[in-house]
C-alpha cells in the first residue's frame, strides 16, 4: 500500500522445483522474502488493497490467497477457519530486515 515493496512470481520448468512469490525492496531491489508458492509457475499476482490480501494464480491450475488473520478484511476470511500455513522449504526471508 505505501509502495515500499514490488511482488512478482517465478517460473519454473515442469517438475524442476516450485514456483515462488517474492518481495523486493523498491529502493535497493533487493529480495526481502521468498515465499513458495505451488509446483508450477507463478502466472499472476494480484494485491487488493480493500480487503489486504495476495492472489496467485500459477500454472499447475490452483489459486492461491495469502492474507494476514489480523489485517485482512472479507474476502478469504468469510469462507476459510484454519489456521494459517506452516513455512514451506522454499520460504526465504532476508535476515536485514
Amino acid at each position: 500500500p505505501d509502495d515500499r515493496l514490488i511482488v512478482t512470481g517465478t517460473s519454473v520448468r515442469k517438475g524442476e522445483g516450485s514456483g515462488c512469490m517474492v518481495f523486493i525492496d523498491a529502493q535497493t531491489y533487493e529480495i526481502v522474502r521468498k515465499t513458495g508458492v505451488s509446483s508450477g509457475s507463478v502466472i499472476r499476482t494480484v494485491w487488493h488493497p480493500k480487503i489486504n490480501q495476495i492472489v496467485v494464480g500459477s500454472s499447475d491450475a490452483k489459486t492461491h490467497i495469502f492474507f494476514d488473520p489480523t489485517m485482512s478484511e472479507r474476502g478469504a476470511l468469510m469462507c476459510v477457519a484454519r489456521q494459517p500455513r506452516k513455512p514451506d522449504p522454499a520460504d526465504f526471508t532476508n535476515a536485514m530486515v
